[in-house]
């Protein structure tokens, strides 16, 4: 769990912060870097942030839903898609 607070908003920062890149199934696979998948979610979330927010650094679990929503609908396999949620975000079960 993400808001660990339990306040419904998390600093964009925060968000970037948290995701593990590392743990990737294309990085451990050794497909990409881990920098290279750091920065690659670190452009299109804030992109996404861009269009989808109010104009404050917070994310809304509307907005990061719709976020994976839109990435779910470029992968094939939900196995696939359930593994790089649990992975990169370090998430029990994965």
């Amino acid at each position: 769990m993400l808001d660990v607070a339990g306040c419904g908003l998390l600093d964009l920062s925060f968000v970037k912060q948290k995701y593990c890149a590392g743990m990737h199934p294309d990085v451990k696979a050794g497909k990409r870097s881990e920098v290279e998948m750091q920065t690659d979610f670190e452009e299109t979330f804030e992109l996404h942030h861009k269009i989808k927010s109010v104009g404050i650094d917070k994310v809304t679990p509307e907005e990061f839903m719709d976020y994976y929503a839109h990435l779910s609908a470029h992968i094939d396999s939900d196995a696939y898609f359930e593994l790089l949620l649990s992975n990169s975000w370090n998430l029990i079960g994965g």
